[in-house]
């Protein structure tokens, strides 16, 4: 079996997860912060910056999910299978979730990526690989006006029309 760092296993009394997928043990989390910086050549050939601006926050959790988590009494008859199941109904929900890590809880993040292995070395066990990306959510506000226009004086011509120079096509007998 894989060597697994137990500090991980025992970090905090927090249940570790990705959406509904519960982990019984972190093996490993990353967190990203990406800035992009403007640039601006000028005529020397050299290049002035401005801004910085913060992109959307990425990150990775791999766990293990096991049949015989220490956290539950009994043995789950298959825990593992339940929670592939899992990760693919997650997959198809295209739904924001909440991601807990030992470092942070991410609430509302799009899951980008998600890859599971189990083989010898696992045995009972899947190891399943999130990646994440920060979403950032709008909410639509309607806004009722209340306008009074007043109209110019339409008793001439000149007025009836939006604009005084408006194509109004071609009229035989008329002259500008």
């Amino acid at each position: 079996m894989a060597k697994i760092p137990t500090t991980l296993l025992f970090k905090g009394n927090r249940t570790y997860s990705a959406g509904a997928i519960t982990f019984d043990l972190i093996l490993s989390e990353g967190h990203s912060f990406t800035s992009s910086v403007t640039s601006y050549p000028i005529e020397n050939g050299s290049t002035i910056s401005d801004h910085i601006e913060n992109q959307t926050r990425t990150g990775t959790v791999a766990g293990l999910i096991t049949n015989f988590s220490i956290y539950e009494g009994t043995p789950s008859i298959n825990k593992a299978q339940d929670a592939f199941n899992k990760i693919e109904q997650l997959y198809k929900s295209n739904e924001l979730v909440t991601v807990v890590t030992i470092l942070k809880v991410y609430e509302d993040v799009a899951i980008t990526s998600i890859s599971t292995n189990r083989d010898s070395d696992t045995g009972e066990a899947l190891i399943a690989d999130f990646s994440f990306q920060t979403v950032t959510k709008v909410s639509l506000q309607e806004v009722e006006l209340d306008a009074k226009i007043k109209l110019a004086d339409m008793g001439t011509d000149q007025n009836k029309q939006s604009s005084p120079n408006v194509n109004v096509g071609k009229r035989t007998g008329v002259t500008r």
